[in-house]
């Protein structure tokens, strides 16, 4: 895709397309990742990101690769990013801490070497309690009432909070995202000024410390802007 834009009015037009269409779990393919959806518009992000690692963690195993905690981890956060970017709605990114995301890549490798199915009905990353209490809240009736309630008005104290709330982290994630581009740039430029040519993603991750999804992003957009060396 062209852009964020482009990538997300793609998914809702694929979104509309299959909404009259029959299916256990609607899904998209965003990018080469298939995002599942829970309803018209809303992406399921855990069982997207956990669906496509699996994915790619039989991938690994047909190549006869080392399911290594990195290649999974990395292609549940690309996953999860594209879930959050084309079916947010007002949701604010809640990536997996470092524990969790450990715990989801033992799952994967389990599943893998057991030989289970790609298409498991749900599977979620392991949460903490926390999460599984908040997790089970969301899912009952009168929640969902609740929280309909409070939407109700937008001019509401709740409405205007949780919207003042949101705008700050989407501030914060676009700057994060801003800084690690330009640590990017810089890293291909000044290969790219000393040796004459452009740097390997693994010799960008040793420099930035990124992640290889995070680089590969950072890169695609950069091309598309056309800010790297030719």
């Amino acid at each position: 895709m062209s852009s964020g834009r482009a990538r997300i009015d793609a998914a809702r037009a694929a979104t509309a397309a299959h909404a009259s269409a029959p299916a256990t779990v609607p899904s998209d393919l965003v990018d080469g990742i298939r995002v599942y959806w829970s309803e018209p518009g809303v992406a399921m992000r855990d069982e997207t990101a956990f669906r496509h690692a699996l994915r790619v963690g039989y991938q690994l195993k047909d190549q006869h690769n080392r399911l290594t905690n990195r290649p999974i981890i990395d292609a549940y956060l690309t996953a999860y990013q594209t879930a959050q970017e084309v079916g947010a709605g007002l949701r604010p990114s809640e990536i997996p801490s470092v524990r969790d995301l450990d715990t989801m890549a033992r799952r994967v490798r389990s599943y893998v070497y057991a030989g289970k199915s790609v298409e498991p009905e749900a599977m979620q990353v392991a949460q903490s309690s926390a999460g599984r209490k908040a997790l089970s809240t969301m899912g009952r009736k009168g929640a969902k009432v609740s929280n309909a309630r409070r939407w109700a008005d937008p001019e509401s104290e709740y409405a205007v909070q949780t919207r003042e709330r949101l705008a700050a982290a989407n501030k914060r994630r676009k700057a994060a995202g801003s800084a690690s581009r330009a640590r990017v740039l810089a890293v291909v430029t000044g290969t790219y000024a000393e040796l004459g040519r452009m740097p390997t993603r693994r010799e960008i991750m040793d420099e930035t410390g990124l992640s290889r999804a995070t680089v590969t992003r950072h890169l695609s957009t950069l091309r598309a802007a056309g800010e790297l060396p030719d």
